[in-house]
């Protein structure tokens, strides 16, 4: 975080024994490293709380990706459907001409082989 080397802190404590006093010193000190436990514990807090961020934000990308295929997926199949479907269509109506027709369909009986009506 800070590039703070053992001299700097060595230098820091002397001037600060001399400011405040033998009396008082261990008192800083305790204050200060309570102080500097705070700030990491609020950092320790702020990082956790960004990684849980960013893990979102992918996961939101993920799933937005997934809807975008999914989109393109249902895109594909509704521009095939209709081809396909006229397809089907236009076989069975081939089909459907190239039947004999059907002798006990509404003709009244007049075309069935034994002459009964």
């Amino acid at each position: 975080m800070f590039d703070i080397g053992v001299s700097e802190i060595l230098v820091i404590a002397v001037v600060a024994l001399i400011v405040v006093g033998p009396d008082e010193f261990p008192r800083l000190v305790r204050a200060a490293g309570r102080w500097v436990g705070k700030v990491r514990r609020y950092v320790g807090e702020l990082r956790d709380e960004l990684d849980r961020e960013v893990t979102r934000a992918e996961e939101l990308k993920r799933a937005l990706a997934k809807q975008a295929d999914i989109a393109e997926m249902h895109r594909t199949v509704a521009d095939s459907t209709p081809s396909v479907t006229a397809g089907k269509t236009s076989d069975r109506a081939v089909e459907e001409a190239g039947k004999a027709p059907d002798p006990s369909a509404g003709t009244g009986g007049a075309d069935r082989p034994d002459g009964k009506s």
